[in-house]
């Protein structure tokens, strides 16, 4: 049973869940995923707070162009 009403509406909301986990896995810094990303692997605090609004707003533009309309 698909969660929506269509396939799209499947697309979507497949999705919207990656892009929770993907979140979920970068505030939570899920395997050390810290030390990867070089912009919150700084020790400034300014440059971890723009680090984390940089990488979400990019997470939520590539959901936003995967989800269309």
């Amino acid at each position: 049973m698909l969660i929506g009403d269509s396939e799209s509406s499947f697309f979507v909301d497949f999705v919207q869940v990656i892009f929770l986990v993907l979140i979920t896995m970068l505030y939570t810094n899920f395997l050390d995923i810290k030390n990867h990303l070089p912009l919150i692997n700084k020790n400034e605090i300014y440059m971890k707070i723009l680090g984390y609004f940089i990488y979400t707003v990019i997470l939520l533009a590539v959901g936003g162009i995967f989800m269309g309309k």
